[in-house]
């Protein structure tokens, strides 16, 4: 028995962003499976819109081309060809930083704490991989932010580590499209003040360390800005 096949549609969609008001297309494929994409930054103003900016009418137009193309069966259909769920493309990913970016242990442990407790919770294991839109991202990291858990810089890591797995599944070609891609990124605010000690402060840590060796890590990471690495290949 042949697979059902559904009717191709979709719409435009405005939506306001940190950066500006952007038109998003979302359509459903032959399949059934729905896809969600960023067409580019709106243009409101008088005249011929600059380069990547669209109108109303174009993104209009560009949805129209797209609809084309799925009837004529020209685009890539997720729900056709990949049965591949989001604990797979997790383990993939952690199995690629350890194996092949040789990542160190404690990273890797940190990695996979992010993983087994924020994004398949949230996300679902046996969840399938083409499942996932930009609409969904974005309001994951909107909820981890209003929920105020966890701070910023810690919502940022938890989406990059999302955006390394859905960058891994796609050029394992598990999905056409990383929808993380199109998401707005975690935007933290920096104050540039530095705390500074002084030469007089910094002889105090030294004779408040706990061995001699403390002591001269700290005196010389002081003095000469060495990393931590740095120090360590010391002798």
């Amino acid at each position: 028995m042949r697979p059902q096949r559904n009717q191709v549609s979709g719409h435009v969609r405005l939506v306001d962003r940190a950066r500006g008001a952007k038109w998003y297309v979302k359509y459903r494929l032959p399949s059934g499976q729905q896809v969600q994409r960023l067409l580019g930054p709106a243009w409101t103003g008088r005249g011929r819109p600059p380069e990547s900016y669209f109108t109303r009418r174009m993104a209009e137009h560009e949805l129209e081309a797209i609809l084309a193309d799925a009837r004529r069966g020209q685009l890539s259909d997720p729900a056709d060809r990949s049965t591949k769920t989001f604990g797979e493309a997790c383990d993939e990913w952690l199995r690629y930083v350890k194996q092949e970016r040789r990542r160190a242990p404690s990273t890797v442990r940190d990695y996979e704490n992010v993983v087994r407790s924020r994004l398949e919770p949230e996300f679902g294991r046996d969840a399938s991989l083409a499942g996932l839109s930009t609409e969904r991202l974005d309001d994951y990291r909107a909820g981890l932010l209003a929920d105020g858990e966890l701070s910023p810089r810690t919502v940022q890591k938890v989406m990059v580590i999302l955006f390394g797995i859905l960058k891994r599944a796609k050029r394992r070609r598990w999905i056409p499209h990383n929808p993380a891609e199109d998401a707005e990124r975690v935007q933290l605010k920096r104050s540039g003040d530095f705390n500074v000690l002084t030469p007089v402060e910094v002889e105090a840590l030294a004779r408040a360390a706990e061995s001699d060796q403390e002591a001269a890590i700290f005196t010389v990471a002081a003095f000469t800005g060495l990393r931590m690495g740095e120090l360590r290949a010391l002798r």
